[in-house]
């Protein structure tokens, strides 16, 4: 629905133009609509974006679910960061992150400096699009993946838990919980196994 708002801000538009036509010349000052442009854009800011404490939350997630997928990102990758902070520095170099759905990659990418910016991963929707991970797949942390971790035997040589997501309020979200895996050995190539990594969910 988003990317469909430019086209109603542009009917709008009309509208009001017509408006003010009908009018006449004068029709409304701008300084009378402003009041109701200024409300209108500050009305829907909690439901949108993380600006209320994290008490609300729970209210907030009645309206609009997704607000509470975005909230402790910045704690989830520092956790994520952790994990990779904890490997020998060889391996610290070479590894790279493949989330199980993209909010964590993102999150990632986002809060995770230059490494999450270079090293998430997902094969999560769209995010598979972006491609498999460079390198040999000697390290991966992956994360989410909860009931899979025979499917993470068949796909690496070795698979160990590193830990689980906390955002520390108790916010019961999509990442809450969520394992984060050390993997080490990819069984074949990137370019052969990226495939396999892809799923879909609304």
């Amino acid at each position: 629905m988003p990317p469909f708002y430019p086209a109603l801000f542009a009917a709008g538009a009309v509208w009001l133009e017509r408006r003010r036509q009908r009018r006449g010349s004068e029709g409304v000052p701008l300084r009378r609509l402003l009041p109701a442009v200024a409300l209108a854009a500050v009305v829907p800011l909690p439901l949108l974006l993380p600006v209320l404490p994290v008490s609300t939350i729970a209210a907030v997630r009645t309206v609009n679910e997704d607000a509470g997928e975005t909230f402790a990102w910045p704690t989830y990758a520092a956790q994520i960061l952790a994990v990779r902070d904890s490997l020998p520095p060889a391996e610290r170099d070479a590894a790279v992150a493949v989330t199980g759905n993209y909010g964590e990659a993102g999150a990632l990418a986002r809060y995770g400096g230059t490494w999450g910016r270079r090293a998430s991963f997902s094969g999560h929707n769209s995010f598979w699009w972006w491609g498999p991970p460079a390198g040999s797949g000697d390290v991966v942390i992956v994360v989410g993946y909860e009931q899979a971790r025979d499917l993470l035997e068949q796909r690496f040589r070795s698979v160990t838990l590193a830990g689980r997501l906390d955002n520390g309020h108790g916010v019961d979200n999509e990442e809450q919980g969520h394992p984060v895996w050390i993997c080490r050995g990819l069984r074949g190539t990137w370019a052969e196994v990226w495939p396999a990594w892809r799923h879909y969910s609304g």
